[in-house]
């Protein structure tokens, strides 16, 4: 065969091996990039999550706090004017709505059948017919019969009931309003005070939901918008009946019916009713890749279903893919790039063999020895770079040593000691998920002064475990967790001792957890905690929930939950879980 039809033979063979490696490639890249991006994109929206739960928890107790406030104010008020509103002059609403730091003061009184408001320091407020506000005239009804306020709605205070946030009858345009309502029989009107927009949004400018989205867009380049989506009122049409209610002819907004919960949704696209009805029906993340603006993009629809939040949501992230098709493209032109080099080269490579294969192999040899020397010359540098760490180390303590400073020096070793235990007890718990929880934990005990601490003896890689949701685990412990934390709180520093041990056995996932308690208990109470609504906390804001959580989440994987007094004043519980490699 001659030279000629041999090079092309031969560049025809590897142009051919090119082509097939470099799809199959530029195939497999494009679905790992992708594959990374949602494994991603899923991550934050856990975090994003865990991060609304707390805000609302924080957000129920706040509302407490403001109803609390407004009855407080309402008790000033009233002691500051007459028993009878026509004795009353706007102008005195007025100075008490300063004084007292509220958005607005208003006095409703029974005229007939009816009741109005007849006094305010807003003059938009007067003349308000309550007829039409459903809970609220129930609400307005029962105080002005010395009732207890039934409603299930709200805050219900001794004569006084606070609504949730919403919308304002006199101002169209503050959506956010907290309304106190107060009447204890003294009077022939109810006190009425209000927070308003203004005042309420200042709680979530500084820690609230969309400070959260704020800080996540800040933290995360390549996310373009976060959306909390309300998937029961998202589908409908905007002037839906449902979205307000009518007072005066004036149509006031129902906060809790808004279709987008927080963030912005301006990366709009024609699936996204069916994607956020979709997700929530499967109750799983759906993904979807999509162009808007001429920018290649990936979505992604996580449902959430919480026991801190009043409702079902979902959570809508958009995020960039440029990134990938930037990636994608680069390779096409390296692509490119190869294959001319590699035409070229080919040719001179058959030219090459026939001038002698000994000098190419002596070539070779010598690119391998150089590429070897490149490669021990990068690990040396690396070793180089932790023993410098080390020598700092060593340096620093033989210093204090021979200074005498040898409390220094025994403090230094034990928080060196100290923080190489804590990454590596975290390293190898081989579960994402439950290392994360683990450090949150560590956290949270080290702010409430909680000596928390735990033995971890699991499988080396926890997440190869099929059938146990990563999810379920971490609510599991997180509730056993809290539930401890909160017991320990109140006791003295010395007695806040929460331990966890958890290990493998057989075919079976093990965790233990002991604390404190603050009284003893009877075998009736072992029994009946795990119940719905049993508590022993007379705090008022602790329902009795999540144990119970803990022992549906047990029973779904046919588990067992236990508790039991293991010692002068402790309490333990074990949680066994079946799992299957």
């Amino acid at each position: 065969m001659s030279i000629k039809r041999l090079s092309v033979l031969f560049l025809a063979v590897i142009m051919a091996i090119l082509l097939v490696n470099d799809s199959v490639f530029y195939y497999s890249t494009k679905k790992s990039l992708t594959a990374n991006m949602e494994t991603e994109l899923f991550s934050l929206s856990q975090q994003i999550q865990l991060s609304i739960d707390h805000v609302e928890y924080s957000s129920q107790t706040r509302d407490k706090l403001l109803s609390d406030s407004l009855r407080q104010v309402a008790l000033g008020v009233k002691a500051a004017l007459p028993s009878r509103y026509r004795d009353i002059d706007n102008s005195m609403l007025a100075e008490l709505r300063v004084k007292y730091n509220v958005s607005n003061l208003t006095l409703f009184a029974q005229i007939g059948d009816e009741i109005v408001s007849v006094r305010s320091s807003d003059p938009k407020e007067i003349n308000l017919n309550a007829k039409y506000w459903g809970n609220y005239r129930i609400a307005l009804e029962q105080l002005f019969r010395l009732e207890t306020v039934t409603v299930s709605e709200g805050t219900t205070l001794q004569s006084f009931w606070a609504g949730k946030i919403s919308g304002s009858a006199s101002n169209p345009g503050s959506k956010r309003n907290k309304f106190g309502f107060y009447y204890d029989g003294t009077t022939d009107y109810i006190i009425n005070p209000t927070m308003n927009s203004s005042l309420i949004e200042q709680f979530d400018q500084n820690d609230g939901s969309e400070f959260i989205v704020a800080e996540t867009l800040k933290n995360n380049k390549s996310l373009l918008e976060i959306t909390g989506f309300n998937p029961r009122t998202f589908s409908k049409p905007d002037d839906d009946p449902s979205f307000y209610t009518v007072t005066n002819g004036s149509k006031n907004i129902r906060y809790s019916e808004r279709k987008i919960l927080f963030g912005q949704y301006n990366s709009k696209s024609p699936e996204d009713v069916s994607l956020i009805e979709q997700a929530v029906k499967l109750d799983k993340p759906i993904f979807f890749p999509t162009k808007i603006n001429d920018k290649n993009v990936l979505k992604i629809f996580y449902p959430v279903k919480s026991e801190r939040v009043q409702f079902p949501y979902v959570i809508g992230l958009v995020n960039d893919m440029e990134f990938i098709h930037n990636s994608l493209n680069k390779q096409l032109l390296n692509f490119f790039l190869v294959i001319v080099s590699v035409s070229i080269a080919s040719l001179i490579m058959v030219y090459f063999i026939y001038k002698g294969v000994n000098r190419t192999k002596d070539a070779v040899a010598q690119t391998i020895q150089e590429n070897y020397t490149d490669e021990m010359n990068s690990l040396m540098v690396a070793i180089k770079g932790q023993n410098h760490d080390l020598t700092n180390h060593l340096t620093t303590i033989s210093c204090m040593v021979q200074l005498k400073k040898f409390e220094e020096t025994k403090k230094y070793i034990h928080e060196l000691v100290e923080e190489t235990r804590l990454v590596n007890s975290i390293v190898h718990v081989g579960h994402p998920a439950l290392a994360s929880l683990i450090s949150s934990k560590i956290t949270q005990s080290q702010l409430r002064k909680i000596h928390f601490t735990y033995e971890l003896d699991l499988a080396d890689d926890l997440t190869s475990i099929s059938g146990l949701k990563s999810v379920d685990l971490v609510k599991i412990l997180g509730n056993l967790i809290d539930n401890a934390f909160d017991e320990v709180s109140g006791m003295n520093v010395e007695q806040r001792n929460v331990h966890l041990l958890g290990y493998t056995e057989e075919n079976r996932l093990i965790f233990k957890l002991s604390n404190h308690i603050s009284k003893s208990l009877s075998e009736k109470d072992l029994q009946a905690m795990f119940t719905s609504g049993y508590s022993t906390k007379k705090d008022g804001v602790h329902k009795g929930l999540g144990l119970a959580i803990v022992n549906q989440l047990v029973q779904r994987y046919k588990g067992t939950v236990s508790a039991e007094i293991s010692g002068a004043n402790t309490i333990q519980f074990t949680v066994i879980l079946p799992i299957y490699s």
